[in-house]
């Protein structure tokens, strides 16, 4: 629905209504991690990185907010591309057109430290729509530097 009171079908080849690209985006909750490790729960952590993969549906772009302890943190941009560019493709190798498998894209992350994270994916192109497979987050205990975690969420 939108706030005109009319219901569009989204299922459908546009991501827009007239010339308006609809808003595509999901977020995670805030968390402390501590479902996963109790151990994390209550603790400061510094975030490294955040590695996305994801499955190219067009040649766009969607973005990630990055909100640590509720603020806006960083803002990390995924651009996604079907088949292979001129003059940077291998004969008999790359794939030149058509649907693509999986890829993943490891973006650092900056001033990410605090307790809980959350991550805000979204993209807003006409016609331009994403999916996301999987997110791994790489982080460090703040109080223990020599400790590196991988959790996916």
């Amino acid at each position: 629905g939108d706030i005109d009171g009319y219901v569009y079908n989204m299922d459908a080849a546009t991501y827009n209504v007239g010339t308006t690209p609809y808003l595509a985006e999901f977020k995670t909750n805030d968390s402390d991690l501590g479902q996963i490790d109790s151990q994390l729960a209550g603790k400061n952590k510094i975030f490294d990185f955040l590695e996305v993969s994801y499955i190219p549906t067009g040649n766009n772009t969607f973005y990630c907010d990055v909100y640590v302890d509720g603020l806006l943190r960083d803002t990390k941009m995924f651009t996604t591309r079907v088949g292979a560019e001129l003059d940077s493709f291998v004969l008999d190798v790359d794939q030149l057109s058509g649907q693509q498998g999986t890829r993943r894209d490891r973006k650092p992350l900056r001033s990410c430290t605090g307790n809980k994270i959350s991550l805000r994916f979204y993209n807003n192109g006409d016609n331009e729509g994403f999916t996301v497979e999987r997110v791994i987050l790489n982080f460090r205990i703040s109080s223990d530097q020599l400790t590196a975690t991988q959790v996916g969420v």
